[in-house]
């Protein structure tokens, strides 16, 4: 087999086009696991895509132009499609849009503001494949709480242009508002933007798991970022 054939993509991937454009480097991340993107615009072309090509995954905004998610998971099922895993990313409130979700057949409900390097390492699980880790870069977090400003050091255990993921000692509250300060292997300066906290948790080993995302982030640190991602993966 020559090794054309060998980088054909062997799986495809339904998006809507306002996840495609938020998600940064994540459409590089899922051609290099040897997958097809298919992005639609409105409701009625994810249900079409998702007829017409069989994909593995069906990742879509609730709210789209003619059709809700919901109600394109709930025709695809209705049609078969067994296989298609359905992920939708929509308001926590009302509860009742992830109950629709859920009772139309959906796998997974993301709520929003969305944790883009959680969501990564999600759909990884879902396509069995191996979720990319970052090195542990040293970050350095400046944390405001009102008028008291504290430094403390962390480790990032996965970054995309979306946000991170670090491993810290110190006991933070969710939608905590933060800044953070960290260096690019092999690339000159800092990268300086503000944060949020959208989720925590403990480590095994009792430390906290920390996802940031970033709020802001000036274009030139985003090209910088983008560009050290794509080195990375090589």
């Amino acid at each position: 087999m020559s090794e054309g054939k060998l980088l054909e993509p062997s799986k495809t991937l339904v998006l809507s086009e306002g996840i495609r454009a938020s998600l940064g480097h994540l459409p590089s991340f899922l051609r290099r696991a040897s997958l097809h993107l298919l992005a639609a615009r409105t409701g009625s072309e994810a249900l079409s895509l998702a007829r017409a090509s069989d994909p593995c995954i069906l990742l879509l905004d609730y709210e789209l132009p003619d059709l809700s998610a919901d109600q394109v998971c709930s025709s695809l099922r209705a049609s078969g499609a067994p296989g298609v895993q359905v992920v939708i990313v929509g308001p926590s409130e009302p509860g009742e849009i992830e109950t629709l979700c859920r009772e139309a057949g959906c796998d997974l409900f993301i709520p929003t503001p969305v944790d883009f390097p959680d969501l990564v390492s999600r759909l990884a699980k879902f396509l069995d494949l191996p979720a990319r880790r970052m090195g542990r870069l040293p970050v350095v977090l400046s944390v405001s709480y009102g008028r008291v400003t504290s430094e403390f050091l962390g480790r990032s255990s996965d970054l995309s242009v979306s946000g991170m993921c670090l491993e810290t000692a110190m006991a933070l509250p969710e939608g905590s508002y933060l800044n953070l300060k960290f260096f690019l292997e092999g690339d000159e300066g800092s990268i300086v933007t503000p944060g949020q906290i959208v989720r925590i948790q403990t480590t095994e080993d009792g430390l906290y798991e920390v996802g940031i995302r970033f709020l802001s982030l000036p274009e030139e640190s985003h090209r910088r970022l983008q560009r050290f991602l794509e080195d990375f993966a090589g």
